[in-house]
This record gives structure tokens, sequence and C-alpha cells, in this order.
């Protein structure tokens, strides 16, 4: 996650790494495998953001697939 204030400022740079798929559980009745990932905000920042990120698959890693994404709550 990574987020810049209405002046440009960095504000938020969380990098979830390695975010649990040891944990991941099977869905049932598909491929597909289930994590929870909870990415908190800078407990300093109260102002208004101007930009917002979030990462699924970074340029990082060498995964090619389908992603789903369920329940996104900010």
């Amino acid at each position: 996650m990574f987020g810049k204030d209405a002046n440009g400022e960095e504000v938020i740079n969380d990098l979830a790494d390695n975010i649990g798929m040891q944990f991941a559980k099977p869905v049932e009745g598909s491929n597909f495998k289930r994590v929870h990932v909870k990415v908190p905000f800078m407990d300093t920042f109260t102002g208004k953001l101007g930009h917002l990120e979030v990462s699924i698959v970074s340029y990082l890693l060498s995964y090619n697939g389908d992603i789903y994404i369920n329940n996104l709550k900010m």
C-alpha cells in the first residue's frame, strides 16, 4: 500500500511482504486459495489522501494467473 497526501508527500508506504500464502486455505469447489490480508494505515496521518495504490501482485513476483478480491474494506 502506497499513498501520498494532497500535496504529493508520501504518507503511506507499507509493504505486506510474504502475506502468508503458507496459511492459504482452499476454496471448496474451485482452484482458488483464500488468504486474509490486513494492511493498517499509519496512525500519524490524519489528512486528505491525494493518491492511493493497493498492489495485489507486484513486479517483483513471477505470479501469472487470476486473482479474486472479496470483502475489500477501507
